[in-house]
């Protein structure tokens, strides 16, 4: 009973999570970009996946380009073009859940951004960059991207309804033969 309870509780919670996409903010999205740059490899990330219109994460993983470790204590910008308009916004592993990340929402609007990661660690700089292009935001339709999470429970149990009832039918079938022999 307290294994049943608990799958309960697990796919409730999974079905409210699926419904609410915008509760499930992680670190990470979509990877924009590995390079190395100097002394460093870092990685571009972008949150949500696919990039849209309004808070993006940006999230920027460095490490030593060549034994691969994290680097946990440089200096990481970003700066966003667009038409003009300029965006520099300083990413800190303070404003990420995973550590070894250093993030930073930004907002922005749909269209082509070219993106400058530029990397500050003991007198040492390294930049990368490239471009990013951000969706529309669609107001809210895109939960219809998740309907299968919705379908799938009611297709389950209309199926375990279905079987219940044949073996219900020939369980009754079986006994009537039964008794009549």
């Amino acid at each position: 009973m307290r294994r049943l309870k608990l799958i309960a509780m697990t796919a409730a919670l999974s079905w409210v999570l699926a419904a609410n996409p915008a509760a499930l903010r992680a670190d990470g999205g979509v990877l924009l970009l590995h390079r190395n740059a100097g002394p460093f490899s870092a990685a571009v990330f972008a949150s949500p996946a696919p990039p849209r219109a309004g808070v993006v994460d940006l999230s920027v993983l460095v490490q030593m380009a060549e034994t691969t470790e994290p680097v946990l204590d440089a200096e990481v910008e970003v700066t966003l073009r667009r038409d003009g308009e300029e965006k520099t916004i300083q990413a800190t592993r303070a404003q990420s859940q995973n550590r070894l990340l250093y993030s930073a929402p930004v907002t922005v609007s749909a269209g082509d951004w070219t993106y400058t990661v530029t990397i500050r660690k003991d007198g040492r700089t390294a930049e990368i960059g490239g471009t990013v292009a951000i969706a529309s935001s669609d107001g809210g339709t895109e939960r219809i991207r998740y309907w299968p999470a919705f379908v799938a429970p009611l297709i389950a149990i209309a199926l375990f309804a279905m079987h219940q009832r044949l073996r219900f039918v020939q369980g009754r079938d079986h006994r009537a033969k039964i008794i009549s022999v």
